[in-house]
């Protein structure tokens, strides 16, 4: 399909909404490091129609918005339609999984959205959805196949003050010379810059083993890229 004007100006502004490099984007979604960058430049004119929905994940919008159809890229909701609630879409940034270490370059591959809406008391662009895998986080009812909001650690403190103990963290660990990397949920359990594996508490709620946020590893990199404010279940 052919990158018309209005497709060429919703990929730039998405790329300055989102505040990330072109080719951080493109790299994180599993494209090609230069896709979206070709595409600002005007050097790729067209793209495969099956690629829009990858697009639109690495852009955080629907790929409706990119062609044209709808009018707002984080609600979905289609002012040439009058603004039908039933058009509200969230992009899937990616699969949060204890234990599942994935390749970077697939590992926030997830091309698809859902009828959601970004958690209304957060700015919709500081925040990312991605889906529950497992039963790791069961314990405070968030269960495999929800599907976990959540908010740039800088928004939440913004909006809402400091994150207090208990709260549920999106945490990504990374290999560096395996060039693997583990999105999980995670509980942060105290002010001593600790992060807690939900599974290692025991009843009373003590922790049994904690992960620390700086590691002497120097192969390991440790960062909270969200804080968890909503969990929702699709009924299909």
């Amino acid at each position: 399909m052919e990158i018309t004007a209005t497709m060429l100006s919703r990929v730039r502004e998405r790329v300055t909404d989102i505040g990330r490099g072109p080719t951080t984007l493109a790299r994180e979604a599993g494209l090609d490091r230069g896709y979206i960058r070709d595409i600002l430049t005007g050097r790729k004119k067209a793209i495969r129609y099956e690629m829009l929905p990858q697009l639109a994940s690495a852009l955080r919008c629907d790929p409706r918005y990119l062609t044209g159809e709808i009018d707002d890229p984080l609600t979905g909701e289609s002012q040439a339609q009058g603004g039908d609630p039933s058009h509200r879409f969230m992009a899937v940034d990616g699969v949060c999984e204890t234990g599942a270490w994935q390749r970077h370059a697939t590992a926030a591959l997830f091309a698809k959205t859902i009828p959601v809406l970004p958690d209304q008391r957060f700015d919709a662009r500081l925040q990312r959805c991605f889906e529950v895998r497992g039963d790791n986080l069961a314990r405070w009812g968030i269960v495999n196949g929800m599907y976990a909001i959540a908010v740039e650690p800088s928004e939440y403190k913004r909006a809402r003050g400091d994150v207090l103990s208990g709260a549920i963290a999106i945490v990504k660990r990374e290999r560096v010379s395996l060039g693997e990397v583990e999105i999980s949920g995670r509980v942060i359990r105290d002010n001593a810059g600790t992060i807690t594996l939900p599974a290692s508490v025991d009843d009373a709620g003590r922790d049994l083993a904690s992960i620390p946020l700086t590691s002497d590893d120097a192969d390991e990199r440790i960062s909270i890229i969200g804080i968890v404010t909503i969990a929702v279940s699709l009924i299909s």
